[in-house]
């Protein structure tokens, strides 16, 4: 339900604490949360193609994100692909740079602001 951003662009952006947050995690497999105490940090979001379309968050640092790179979908694999082609993606599909910022349930729909497409199957 949480934004998180990595302490590394955190420290890069200079991003000081303005609190912090004690959290209880679940993580796959244990039945027991892991409580963690983590810096808040409040940074500001802009739209690559409006720029003066903003939205300031809190974000949670925590020291990675991902363990591991999610690869971009292989277009060629899906049989709707076409109905892609007109499409403005929000990750380049060449893109192997890792995850920094995960937006959560809290800002989700902030950011998430236009329809969504819906494919033929």
């Amino acid at each position: 339900m949480r934004s998180f951003i990595t302490k590394k662009l955190s420290n890069c952006l200079g991003l000081p604490a303005i609190r912090k947050e004690k959290l209880s995690v679940y993580t796959f497999g244990n039945k027991t949360p892991l409580e963690k105490d983590y810096d808040v940090v409040k940074l500001t979001l802009k739209n690559k193609d409006l720029p003066n379309l903003k939205l300031d968050i809190d974000a949670l640092v925590t020291d990675q994100i991902s363990v591991t790179n999610i690869p971009s979908p292989e277009l060629d694999n899906i049989p709707q692909a076409v109905q892609l082609e007109n499409l403005v993606l929000a990750d380049s599909l060449d893109c192997q740079e890792p995850i920094t910022i995960l937006i959560g349930a809290d800002y989700y729909y902030d950011v998430v602001t236009v329809c969504v497409e819906k494919l033929n199957i």
